[in-house]
């Protein structure tokens, strides 16, 4: 297992979240998706749909960053 830092930027994902940013168990060849599945099981379905549009791909208006780079998949 690894641990991912994940920060909900703006007030309103804190406000779904509860939290500002927390640290995330994901498996060691956990994609993006996983991630995103995992905080979506422990925060509820409401963060499903500000992260994910109906396609069930990652929202336009949603930004992911990992180590410095923008990270579009």
């Amino acid at each position: 297992m690894i641990r991912v830092r994940v920060k909900y930027i703006p007030e309103i994902l804190q406000s779904v979240t509860r939290v500002s940013e927390e640290e995330v168990a994901v498996g060691e060849n956990a994609t993006l998706r996983d991630l995103i599945e995992t905080i979506i099981n422990a925060h509820g379905e409401k963060l499903r749909a500000w992260l994910l549009s109906e396609k069930r791909e990652l929202a336009e208006n949603v930004l992911v960053i990992v180590n410095g780079e923008v990270v579009t998949k």
